[in-house]
């Protein structure tokens, strides 16, 4: 219910975010070994996404719906969830529709993630950006947010007329407009990104 007044959700589809995350989240344990996220963490979790909505041009309901369909794909691919939710918020913030934010998201990570089984359009286009399609894929599992951020950055070095054709190369045409939106906003992307590193946001 506390989680479903500061979003805007309805208690049932909080409730149901709630147990799914306990379920689908994992995150490493002092030992180093995969454990599912604890109630805490995805109220940490809810704390973040309500603090993106509050402070950029989207909300924390639709923030929720897209991490929702996103951020398990995210975590195979080497991104946290909470890099997820800032992603999508920078997104949506830049106009992106809400409902097409979570696809777009899935398919950036399913294709940074291919590796040896990359297009050879893809290998060569990653090639032309300084990368090889098995080195982003190994970098996104050491750290996804850091080689996210170098890829977009990359794209968005090119020059302009090559910028879309290696968007829709690299990571297919119904995640062009998404993928768009981050490469020219990078700035907005490090705003949610150190947003969901803010302690200062309210707890429940």
């Amino acid at each position: 219910a506390v989680a479903a007044t500061a979003m805007d959700l309805d208690d049932q589809t909080a409730g149901d975010y709630m147990a799914k995350w306990e379920v689908a989240f994992t995150k490493r344990d002092a030992e180093g070994n995969k454990t599912n996220y604890s109630h805490d963490d995805v109220m940490r979790l809810m704390n973040q996404i309500n603090y993106l909505g509050a402070n950029n041009a989207t909300t924390a309901a639709e923030i929720a719906s897209s991490v929702n369909k996103s951020a398990s794909i995210g975590q195979l691919a080497g991104v946290d969830p909470s890099t997820t939710a800032a992603i999508v918020t920078a997104m949506q913030a830049s106009g992106v529709d809400t409902d097409r934010t979570g696809t777009t998201v899935s398919r950036i990570y399913t294709n940074i993630s291919k590796g040896s089984s990359a297009t050879k359009a893809q290998k060569e286009m990653w090639e032309e950006l300084g990368f090889t399609a098995t080195g982003v894929a190994a970098s996104m599992q050491k750290d996804g947010t850091k080689t996210l951020q170098q890829v977009f950055s990359a794209i968005n070095q090119m020059p302009d007329e090559r910028k879309i054709a290696a968007l829709n190369t690299l990571f297919n045409q119904w995640a062009v407009e998404g993928s768009a939106k981050v490469t020219n906003n990078l700035s907005l992307l490090e705003t949610t990104l150190s947003q969901i590193s803010d302690e200062n946001y309210e707890a429940y």
